[in-house]
């Protein structure tokens, strides 16, 4: 999202952007919380949550913050392939995400581990 709707200026690495998408999600995040609706939000729905809740960002973790790990693809040396692994995990049958899971074990992915 537009760095400039955290008091940041925008980092040379930062690709380009989509402006509807922002306004499109931040209209739903301000209708969610205005309802009191809860709002699941995973990878970028984090990072706009983040922001619309007054947070800031990191742009690049590895200009931004030397010594942190490879973060995606985009921070992986050149010949590194990603291994995307999954592993099980067992939901609270009661919750909410079980119900809409439809299930009690369900598979998530782990955190990607870079390898030759």
């Amino acid at each position: 999202m537009e760095p400039s709707r955290y008091g940041a200026a925008r980092h040379e690495k930062t690709k380009t952007l989509d402006p509807a998408r922002d306004r499109t999600d931040s209209a739903i995040l301000d209708h969610a919380i205005a309802e009191r609706k809860p709002v699941l939000a995973i990878c970028y729905g984090c990072q706009i949550l983040n922001v619309h809740q007054r947070g800031t960002l990191v742009q690049d973790i590895s200009a931004e913050r030397p010594g942190n790990e490879a973060h995606g693809n985009t921070d992986l040396a050149a010949g590194v392939k990603k291994v995307t692994r999954s592993m099980t995990r067992r939901l609270r049958w009661e919750g909410r995400l079980a119900k809409l899971a439809g299930a009690e074990r369900v598979h998530i992915n782990k955190q990607p581990s870079p390898v030759d």
